[in-house]
């Protein structure tokens, strides 16, 4: 079985959050979550499947940009 991956390409199931996208926010909402005594699993759940990987990696920057830290490196402690 050849699956085209051109076909693939753009058929991907999460979409950018078209409104109200705020890379600044989200790292802001995150970092408060990880700080916490316990890590507030429904803030990630609305946060990270709901925005599409360019969003994350917006995110991903920010966070770094904002704390100085992977933000991969926090969430493993």
């Amino acid at each position: 079985m050849v699956i085209s991956f051109l076909y693939l390409k753009d058929t991907g199931t999460v979409k950018p959050l078209t409104s109200g996208f705020n890379a600044e926010a989200d790292a802001t909402q995150i970092r408060n979550c990880l700080n916490s005594t316990f890590i507030n699993e429904t803030i990630l759940i609305n946060i990270i499947p709901h925005r599409s990987n360019a969003q994350r990696q917006k995110i991903r920057l920010m966070y770094k940009t904002m704390y100085g830290k992977v933000i991969i490196n926090v969430y493993i402690r």
